[in-house]
C-alpha cells in the first residue's frame, strides 16, 4: 500500500507542474513580445531623433554635409522625409506605432527602411533644403 501512495504523490507532483507549466509559458511568451515591441519603438525613436538633430546641425551651420549612423529596427512598414518631418511606420504583428521628428528646416530625401545599422547622409542642398539620404 506505500508504494502505491508514493505513485500517487509523484502524479500529483507532475500534475501540479503541467498546471505551473500550462500558466507560465502564456505570461512568458506575452511579456518576450512586449519587450521585443518596446525595444523596436526604442531604437526607431532613437533613430529618428539622431537624424533629425543632424538634420538640425546642419541647419543651425548654414551647410555642409554630415553622416550619422543609426539603427533600424525591425518591422518598418513605412518612412516619409518632408517638410521638416520624419516619420517612420512600425508594424508588428496586427499594431503599427508612427514615430515622428521634427525638424527646425525643410527636409526631403528617405531612410532606410532594412532592418540593422546605416549610415546616413544629412546634408544641405542650393535651394536650402535638407537632403537626407542613405
Amino acid at each position: 500500500m506505500g508504494q502505491n501512495r508514493r505513485g500517487q504523490a509523484a502524479l500529483e507532483y507532475m500534475l501540479l507542474l503541467g498546471v505551473l507549466l500550462a500558466f507560465l509559458v502564456p505570461v512568458l511568451i506575452y511579456s518576450t513580445e512586449t519587450t521585443a515591441r518596446s525595444v523596436s519603438a526604442l531604437e526607431g525613436k532613437h533613430a529618428v531623433q539622431s537624424i533629425a538633430d543632424a538634420a538640425d546641425r546642419i541647419y543651425a551651420m548654414g551647410g555642409g554635409r554630415i553622416f550619422t549612423l543609426v539603427t533600424i529596427p525591425p518591422g518598418v512598414a513605412r518612412q516619409s522625409v518632408a517638410n521638416k518631418t520624419i516619420r517612420l511606420t512600425l508594424s508588428r504583428g496586427d499594431t503599427t506605432a508612427d514615430i515622428v521628428g521634427s525638424t527646425v528646416g525643410n527636409i526631403s530625401g528617405s531612410i532606410p527602411t532594412g532592418y540593422g545599422t546605416h549610415r546616413v547622409a544629412v546634408e544641405m542642398l542650393a535651394g536650402g533644403i535638407i537632403n537626407i539620404s542613405s
